[in-house]
C-alpha cells in the first residue's frame, strides 16, 4: 500500500527586526531642551553678566582729578571720562608711566558716552600702556570737575557680557532646532517602518506567508 506524503508547509518569512523609537524620541526631546531652555538660559546669563560687570565697572573708575594712579598692563588702553558736566577741551591730563616717562594721551574726537547706574560717563581721551606698573594721571578743570580712569573701556566692559548671552543663546537655538527637526524626521521614518512591519506580520499570520502580487494568499 503507498501512502501519500503529506504536502510540506510553506516556509514562513518573519518580518525584519525594526528599530526601535527611542533615539529618534532622544534627540527630539534633546532638541527641545536646548530650544525651550538652554537657548533663553544663555541670554538670561549675559544679561545677568551685564549686571554683575556694572558694579565691577563702578569699581575700577578711579578718580584722577586732580591726581590719581591707576595699574595697568603692558598694551592695555586706558580710557578718561568725565562725568561733571563739562566738555573735553575743558579737561586737560597728563599721565606718567613706572619709569617716569609721560606717556601721551590721546584727546577722543567725538566722543562716546555710558550710563552706568544713573551716571552718564562721558569717554573723552585714551592712552596705550607701554609697560606694566601704576601710572600717574594728573587731570586740571574747572571745580566740581570729575575725571575718572579706567583700565580698559566701559563700553566694552558691558557689551561683551551681551554680545557673549546673545550669540550663545542664537548658536545653541539654532543648534537645538535642527536637533529637533532631524528627531521628527527619525521618528516618521520609525512609524512608518513599524507600520509596514505590522501589515507584514499580520499577512504572514493570515496566509502563511506573503501575499502575492494581486493581494491573495502564496501560491
Amino acid at each position: 500500500m503507498t501512502i501519500a506524503a503529506e504536502p510540506q508547509g510553506v516556509p514562513v518569512k518573519r518580518p525584519a527586526t525594526q528599530r526601535g523609537r527611542a533615539g529618534a524620541v532622544a534627540v527630539l526631546v534633546i532638541g527641545i531642551v536646548l530650544v525651550v531652555l538652554v537657548a533663553p538660559g544663555s541670554l538670561i546669563a549675559g544679561l545677568v553678566w551685564t549686571a554683575v560687570s556694572t558694579g565691577s565697572v563702578e569699581d575700577e573708575l578711579v578718580p584722577v582729578a586732580p591726581t590719581g594712579t591707576v595699574p595697568l598692563r603692558a598694551g592695555s588702553t586706558a580710557s578718561i571720562y568725565l562725568a561733571g558736566g563739562y566738555g573735553s577741551s575743558d579737561v586737560s591730563c597728563s599721565v606718567t608711566g613706572p619709569d617716569e616717562a609721560d606717556v601721551p594721551v590721546v584727546a577722543l574726537r567725538g566722543s562716546s558716552s555710558t550710563e552706568v547706574n544713573g551716571m552718564r560717563y562721558e569717554r573723552v581721551a585714551e592712552l596705550r600702556a607701554p609697560l606694566d606698573g601704576d601710572y600717574r594721571f594728573e587731570c586740571l578743570g574747572p571745580p566740581a570737575t570729575m575725571v575718572y580712569a579706567h583700565p580698559s573701556s566701559i563700553g566694552a566692559s558691558l557689551v561683551v557680557p551681551v554680545l557673549v548671552g546673545v550669540g550663545a543663546s542664537i548658536v545653541v537655538g539654532i543648534f537645538g532646532l535642527v536637533l529637533v527637526v532631524v528627531g521628527i524626521v527619525r521618528l516618521v521614518r520609525v512609524n512608518r517602518e513599524r507600520r509596514m512591519a505590522a501589515v507584514a506580520a499580520g499577512d504572514v499570520a493570515r496566509w502563511g506567508g506573503p501575499p502575492d502580487a494581486s493581494g491573495g494568499p502564496p501560491r
